[in-house]
């Protein structure tokens, strides 16, 4: 399953802004996601959640659980 920016900000309990700063992005282009006025590509979004991922399985102990699924 693909997630979308949206359900990326709210797994992080985040913002634009902290997606942003966090994966190094222009925060224009982030707000341009978010309103719909551009997309994202498929392999960035993919990047966010294999990150997101990672980061979650050092803080739960090398959970092996995905996140969108």
């Amino acid at each position: 399953m693909q997630l979308t920016i949206h359900e990326i900000i709210d797994i992080m309990r985040s913002d634009p802004k902290g997606i942003s700063e966090k994966f190094n992005i222009p925060l224009r282009t982030v707000y341009g996601w978010c309103n719909g006025s551009r997309t994202p590509p498929d392999y960035i979004i993919k990047m966010m959640n294999y990150i997101l991922i990672l980061e979650r399985r050092n803080d739960n102990g090398n959970s092996k659980e995905e996140l969108g699924s």
